[in-house]
């Protein structure tokens, strides 16, 4: 039983891809299924997602892998650090936000 216990692992991983709480049922699908998952927390604000895991079925890894497989941007947070703030945006959120400028762009008049 001890040596069971030293395999499980919680880890933490920062979810940049997260948006809304309409998404964790795609993350818990995604997650689930994995052989050696156990349990899956999903904290929507600070996009960070909890998962127990046995690290000889399934590593860090291996789950960064399968949330990026579904674009989610993913990565493992490190032991005893803040959530990285200075991060870039997806090369996708910034080409909607330029798309949406221009209509507003095309519509007005040159000036003379």
């Amino acid at each position: 039983m001890g040596e069971e216990s030293k395999k499980i692992q919680k880890s933490y991983f920062d979810v940049l891809g997260l948006c809304c709480s309409s998404e964790i049922p795609l993350i818990e699908k995604i997650l689930k299924p994995l052989d050696g998952i156990q349990k899956v927390s999903v904290i929507v604000p600070s996009k960070t997602v909890i998962v127990l895991h046995d690290t000889q079925k399934i590593s860090q890894l291996q789950i960064v892998k399968a949330l990026n497989q579904a674009r989610l941007e993913a990565s493992i947070r490190s032991y005893g650090t803040e959530k990285m703030i200075n991060k870039w945006p997806s090369p996708y959120i910034l080409a909607c936000g330029w798309a949406a400028q221009l209509p507003l762009e095309t519509t007005q008049k040159p000036a003379l």
